[in-house]
């Protein structure tokens, strides 16, 4: 993947010669060795920061000190920042597929879990959560905004409002 800096067009009629520019030098040169000769095709599309690993093991820190707080579990509590906060998608199943579909849902990880919301004759309407892996930086933002007041409304210390948007300011790339 090549980073793209400063695109620009220019038109003439029927066509456009677009130009960027990258600091990725070594990368376009292998590729103008590889396929020299070649046409090429090009799929530009907007960068996608993720989430930080250090955003993880906050979120996973305050998961775990509001357990101790609670007398449960840091999944549970995981689970319901998930469910309150996190990204789902609705679906409908035949109810007798449910189990099936559950187990390997879930098979995903911690967050990845299900709600049933309705029965309508032998169909189920789900809501099929996602576990914060895949969420990008405003998804995991979000959830982390949630679960730091959820930790100041029982008393767990949190980092402070500079310390957070710091951290959650630091992106690596990490799923």
């Amino acid at each position: 993947m090549i980073r793209v800096h400063n695109l620009s067009m220019e038109t003439r009629p029927g066509m456009a010669k677009v130009t960027f520019y990258t600091e990725d030098i070594n990368e376009v040169d292998q590729i103008r060795s590889k396929w020299r000769d070649k046409p090429l095709v090009a799929d530009i599309k907007p960068e996608v920061q993720k989430r930080s690993l250090d955003s993880n093991a906050y979120l996973w820190k305050l998961c775990s000190s509001i357990a101790d707080v609670l007398y449960t579990t840091k999944e549970e509590v995981y689970r319901s920042a998930i469910r309150q906060k996190g990204v789902f998608h609705e679906a409908k199943y035949k109810t007798s597929d449910i189990p099936e579909i559950s187990r390997i849902w879930q098979s995903n990880g911690t967050g990845w879990f299900i709600d049933i919301v309705d029965r309508v004759g032998d169909e189920t309407v789900l809501h099929m959560f996602h576990g914060s892996s895949i969420y990008d930086k405003k998804q995991m933002s979000v959830l982390i905004d949630w679960i730091v007041e959820e930790a100041k409304n029982i008393g767990v210390e949190t980092m402070t409002p500079n310390q957070i948007e710091h951290m959650k300011s630091l992106w690596n790339g990490g799923v």
